[in-house]
């Protein structure tokens, strides 16, 4: 059974529903819960304070493979010039979800993922483009990063998922699942 199969399933059976379908896109519902959490928060700077009791208001921790994933926390932080995000970090495997948006273009622009990068390999997933960076550290560390953009608002949501070393992922894990990943989280 491939690796993409497992992931699909997993989160079927964590949500008791159909697999998820249609185009995965930013969802309008991240997008405010993100304004509200910034609002929530104040005085927001560019290092995130991450909170586990405050929840992830995007998914509950998703189920991978035979992964069930914790939350770790969740927070805000500002990037960049005009950037604004919000994060939820998980854990088995170790896994980061955020949604952003930018004011600026050239700001988006700097963001988001380039597919004429020899590292970034680029997904079909139901009519939406989903690019994910397959990138290994010096020290043999390894993770992949999906992004689904949308560039009239400016935004984005993307998943960087460790992948190496003791990766909780199933066997023969590749960047086609970790964009299906994202692209379920969206739709779920």
């Amino acid at each position: 059974m491939s690796a993409l199969v497992v992931a699909a399933g997993a989160l079927v059976a964590c949500s008791g529903d159909e697999p998820p379908q249609g185009k995965p896109v930013v969802p309008q519902a991240w997008l405010t819960s993100m304004d509200e959490a910034l609002a929530e928060e104040g005085d927001v700077g560019d290092i995130p304070v991450l909170r586990a009791e405050s929840g992830c208001a995007l998914v509950d921790p998703p189920e991978v493979g035979e992964s069930q994933s914790r939350l770790s926390g969740a927070g805000v932080s500002t990037f960049g010039e005009t950037g604004e995000r919000y994060i939820c970090d998980f854990g088995s495997p170790p896994m980061t979800l955020v949604i952003g948006r930018t004011e600026t273009a050239e700001d988006f622009e700097a963001t988001t993922l380039s597919a004429e990068s020899p590292s970034v390999t680029t997904h079909q997933i139901e009519g939406a483009d989903v690019d994910v960076e397959d990138y290994t550290y010096p020290n043999g560390r390894a993770e992949q990063t999906a992004q689904i953009l949308d560039a009239d608002r400016n935004a984005f949501v993307s998943l960087q998922i460790e992948t190496k070393p003791g990766s909780d992922l199933p066997d023969g894990w590749d960047t086609r699942d970790t964009a299906q990943l994202l692209a379920d989280l969206v739709r779920s």
